[in-house]
């Protein structure tokens, strides 16, 4: 997905104040930054539109079903 920056760990198994700093300072000033708030919009807007469309879709396939269950339900006699 590439939104994401990997951070160097220390030998102490942390990462450090300064790596923690050049990473902040790479995502806030620096191209990548740009970049990744560019892939993060694309990817809202491709989020979006999905949901939309299952949003549709689900409600399409709900309709269908209580159409279905009222003319069984006519049939069966059991709505006039």
């Amino acid at each position: 997905m590439k939104v994401a920056v990997i951070v160097a760990i220390g030998e102490n198994g942390l990462v450090e104040r300064g790596e923690i700093a050049r990473v902040v300072k790479m995502v806030m000033e620096g191209e990548e930054g740009k970049e990744l708030l560019h892939r993060m919009k694309q990817l809202k807007a491709v989020a979006a539109t999905t949901l939309r469309d299952e949003k549709a879709r689900y409600r399409a396939i709900s309709l269908h079903g209580l159409k279905h269950r009222e003319s069984h339900l006519h049939l069966n006699g059991y709505l006039s």
